[in-house]
């Protein structure tokens, strides 16, 4: 934890007050992950690539906007959100192919073990058409997922993933378990790339 955190420190600067989570303070951290989606901090749908944006709950229940933005696909990553009002409202949405891996905010939430169903559905609404990935407030969820996509696709570094998805949606927040899961995600992707390679 110690190296990853100084790697962390002087590579990629989280939205999350590091210093709080190092001192275990989980009250301030779950008040930071609990509070009510408010106008100031739901951020507008972001486009992070020609096909891939990132948004919230709000944007992927506004069709007008979806059709605006030429947007074929959902896919959501809350779980807080699976079989609610608002998810029967996107799946409505008679234009637009809808998917829900449900994630938890939070440190304890193994998210890499969703990556290859996520990709999947990312890739393929990506050949032909445009996705939005969301969350509650299109924050931590649906931008570590985006970062991970970036990272397995286009062979980015966790770093210049995470800094193309901030620089495009600066509102970003991710979770330190995500942040961690996403460096030790990239060790993992050059193993395998470096075992293609030597074949």
């Amino acid at each position: 934890m110690l190296k990853f955190r100084e790697r962390l420190s002087k590579n990629c600067l989280p939205a999350f007050n590091l210093e709080l989570v190092y001192q275990c303070a989980e009250r301030a951290l779950e008040e930071e992950l609990n509070e009510t989606c408010s106008a100031a901090k739901c951020v507008p749908m972001s486009g992070i690539s020609e096909r891939i944006f990132v948004g919230t709950w709000r944007d992927a229940t506004d069709e007008k906007l979806l059709r605006q933005m030429c947007i074929t696909h959902t896919l959501n990553v809350a779980r807080e959100l699976v079989d609610t009002e608002e998810m029967h409202r996107v799946e409505s949405v008679p234009f637009v192919t809808s998917k829900s891996i449900p994630l938890s905010d939070s440190l304890d939430e193994d998210i890499v073990h969703h990556f290859e169903d996520a990709f999947e559905f990312i890739r393929g609404a990506t050949r032909n058409g445009r996705i939005l990935v969301y969350c509650r407030r299109g924050m931590s969820r649906s931008a570590a997922i985006v970062v991970a996509y970036l990272m397995e696709s286009e062979g980015m570094s966790f770093c210049d993933a995470h800094n193309d998805v901030k620089d495009k949606r600066p509102c970003i927040s991710l979770n330190l378990a995500f942040l961690q899961r996403l460096q030790e995600y990239e060790e993992h992707l050059e193993k395998v790339r470096a075992a293609a390679r030597t074949n």
